[in-house]
């Protein structure tokens, strides 16, 4: 059984998508517009782009060659994945400042309560207790050589695989080092 609070969060974004396209449908009316037409420009095309921009920043804070994935909670917290599972990635040309530095993804987890006007203080100050966190500037090269090395990822081993099962990557645990 789904807890009350999920079940209230679909409704009311049940109730958004609704209205949303009943908005659609009237101003296609409205205007003498394809509906069709509307409903592509308004909804499928912004759902797609958000899923690829989610998808992608999704990727580059929880996919690197140095950084481990678990098989269990137990696991993750001994080795203080909180921490160690993910990367602050820093973009050219200021445009982690247009994300809102959700980028400061280390103190992101850490307390996923910060707000995001703060995560940037935030992650200086974790970097400078944790020098050894995963960080990286954004660049073609850097995003081709994770995309080429972290395709399939070995729990037992702790080790990133190509797709013909071949370590590209052996990932160190933090363990209570860290």
């Amino acid at each position: 059984m789904q807890p009350a609070r999920s079940i209230g969060q679909c409704t009311l974004v049940t109730a958004g998508a609704v209205l949303w396209l009943v908005a659609v449908a009237l101003v296609a009316r409205a205007t003498g517009q394809s509906f069709a037409l509307l409903v592509t420009l308004a909804v499928i095309v912004p759902f797609l782009l958000w899923n690829g921009t989610i998808g992608f920043v999704v990727f580059l804070h929880h996919t690197n060659p140095t950084i481990a994935w678990f098989r269990n909670r137990q696991e993750w917290q001994r080795n203080r994945a909180y921490l160690t599972s993910t990367v602050r990635v820093r973009f050219p040309l200021g445009i982690d400042r247009l994300m809102h530095n959700i980028m400061e993804h280390n103190a992101h987890h850490l307390n996923p309560g910060i707000p995001m006007f703060s995560l940037r203080a935030a992650q200086k100050a974790l970097q400078e207790r944790f020098p050894q966190l995963c960080e990286y500037r954004l660049g073609w090269r850097t995003y081709m050589d994770i995309v080429r090395r972290c395709k399939l990822y070995d729990f037992a081993e702790h080790a990133w695989l190509d797709f013909g099962g071949q370590v590209t990557s052996r990932v160190a645990l933090a363990g209570s080092a860290a």
